[in-house]
């Protein structure tokens, strides 16, 4: 709850959310924040498991999905791509 508070009153470039936190999952969060902000990149962090579809990821409203334990290249990798499309879809 606290971080679907903080996305309201302030202004960030990209959300890294766990999925599994205490309280509400990252998954609910992200669908909160979709119900007033649409645009917002934001990356699921995830040690993903075999129950896990990561179809209901993308269908929560995350931009990318990053499992972990996660190779740095890859990581920043997403979270450039992900900058970069919605400074693309903002500008243009």
């Amino acid at each position: 709850m606290d971080a679907i508070k903080m996305v309201k009153e302030n202004n960030f470039d990209v959300i890294l959310m766990d999925i599994h936190m205490p309280g509400i999952s990252g998954i609910e969060a992200t669908q909160k924040i979709r119900e007033f902000d649409k645009d917002l990149p934001i990356l699921a962090l995830t040690a993903v498991t075999i129950d896990e579809n990561l179809d209901d990821f993308y269908k929560a409203g995350f931009n990318e999905i990053i499992p972990k334990p996660f190779k740095p290249e890859e990581f920043f990798e997403k979270i450039y791509r992900s900058l970069e499309g919605n400074k693309f879809s903002v500008d243009h």
